[in-house]
């Protein structure tokens, strides 16, 4: 199967960096060296703003990316991989705007804290402590408290796999649910009572879809 070729570019580009492998250096040079990389543009959205969300005492920047400005839209709150030491806002960028672009939905992705200056269980509270914010003030941001979404990429869909299990714990929805998406991290489980809630952007994305309910 030939590579596409927007691909094909993209690691043409990344490998003329002659960059070490992240592996190796310490994660101060791994996250300066993730930032440098090209990365492909998303597309143009109508709206487009960096929010700060305070969670238990702590600032945690987000970017919230609009498909539309007329509606109450359902929302993703999605979180970037890196295996919990590298990855940011910027760097998923393009991700999260084909996200919003594709699916529909409202997109919040957050830029939590990373290891190993910040350790478990700290990067999962900031990431339900956003989600938490994000459906006590839904009306703020103009989306729709019934219908959120959590996601993420490898390290991000284990955390959005935990903020689902954190949240029926605590049983943050009283009732109501959360969908998720994830790539990339598989946990060949299905919990009793977890069914389908929403198919973010099916045709335009692939992933497994759960809920934390009550």
């Amino acid at each position: 199967m030939a590579l596409d070729e927007q691909s094909k570019i993209l690691l043409e580009q990344i490998k003329s960096l002659n960059a070490p492998p992240v592996n190796t250096v310490p994660p101060e040079k791994s996250r300066e060296l993730f930032e440098a990389r090209p990365r492909l543009e998303g597309p143009k959205l109508p709206e487009v703003r960096d929010i700060i969300i305070n969670t238990e005492g702590i600032d945690i920047a987000c970017r919230l990316y609009l498909p539309s400005t007329d509606n109450k839209l359902p929302i993703l709150v999605w979180f970037h991989g890196g295996g919990w030491v590298i990855g940011s806002v910027d760097g998923s960028d393009g991700v999260t705007r084909y996200l919003a672009d594709k699916s529909g939905y409202a997109v919040l992705s957050v830029d939590y804290r990373l290891s190993p200056e910040v350790k478990f269980p700290g990067p999962l509270n900031d990431c339900y402590g956003v989600t938490k914010w994000v459906y006590e003030n839904s009306d703020e941001l103009n989306v729709d408290k019934a219908k959120i979404s959590v996601g993420g990429d490898s390290a991000g869909g284990n955390l959005a796999s935990a903020v689902c299990l954190k949240a029926k714990d605590e049983e943050l929805k009283q009732g109501d649910r959360i969908g998720m998406i994830r790539f990339g991290s598989r946990a060949d489980v299905y919990y009793e009572n977890y069914e389908p809630l929403v198919k973010v952007g099916q045709k335009a994305i692939s992933g497994e879809t759960l809920l934390a309910k009550k």
